[in-house]
């Protein structure tokens, strides 16, 4: 296994895999061990995945694992594997040697390295990497893959974007507007129509669909965008079928009589 890592078949690794993966749930210690000695990334990472891809992930030998180990790309597949397992699944336990090795990888000069633990940390509910994944999210000279993933971890979370943060990311030209904008539409905020409203003029083709598309989920929403269309805030050529039916399906009289005026 030492010298596989030089073979040219990009199918070597994962035909290596096929054989590895059912001695992963019939010896895990000694499987996980092979980690710290195997030399292909992906069988690494993938070994971590397997072993804690079960109804209850036991996440402290593989914690245990990466603190132990020296080699920094091995704790990157190692930390890699655990958040593929983990991060559909919501929050975790906190594993107890979780604290050590956060503190072990915060100073890499590695930024993939710094910032798996981060969304490790979200998912056994550390509210400090909270904080810090909407910092990144909302800063505009971070790179962008940065701010997406941030974003996207975010919105797994239990309140991990409030509307305030959703309203302040629709109002921004960014390149995390229309995410959230779309968004937008799983919170019940009386202030975001205002909010889309507000920067509508400024949105592109795509964000407009969007904003409409959230405006029509809600009867209180739908009232003021019938408002802007009828101050031509908003085209009615923008307003198309599917979003029509939707303000049609809340069976409003005062709504459908507005919507036949127009």
């Amino acid at each position: 296994m030492a010298h596989v890592e030089d073979a040219t078949d990009p199918y070597l690794p994962l035909m290596i895999w096929y054989g590895v993966e059912p001695l992963v749930t019939a010896d895990k210690a000694a499987t996980l061990s092979l980690t710290s000695k195997a030399n292909i990334p992906l069988l690494r990472r993938f070994i971590a995945r397997r072993d804690l891809d079960v109804d209850e992930p036991q996440t402290e030998p593989v914690v245990r694992l990466a603190m132990r180990t020296s080699n920094e790309n091995v704790r990157l597949d190692l930390l890699h594997g655990m958040l593929d397992a983990l991060e559909a699944r919501g929050k975790q336990p906190v594993p107890p040697s979780w604290d050590a090795l956060y503190l072990q990888v915060a100073s890499s000069s590695n930024s993939i390295l710094r910032s798996i633990p981060v969304r490790l940390a979200t998912i056994f509910g550390d509210q400090k990497a909270i904080v810090k994944l909407r910092q990144t999210a909302l800063d505009g000279v971070a790179p962008t893959h940065d701010r997406r993933d941030s974003f996207r971890v975010l919105l797994k979370l239990d309140d991990g974007e409030p509307v305030s943060m959703l309203h302040e990311l629709a109002s921004e030209s960014s390149i995390l507007r229309r995410d959230a904008i779309q968004a937008l539409a799983l919170r019940n905020d009386t202030s975001t129509a205002a909010v889309l409203l507000g920067g509508y003029a400024d949105f592109d083709p795509a964000e407009r669909q969007d904003a409409i598309g959230v405006l029509g989920t809600q009867r209180n929403f739908a009232a003021a965008l019938l408002t802007a269309i009828e101050n031509d805030v908003v085209s009615r050529r923008d307003v198309s079928a599917f979003a029509l039916g939707q303000l049609r399906a809340f069976q409003d009289a005062g709504l459908m009589k507005r919507i036949d005026a127009l």
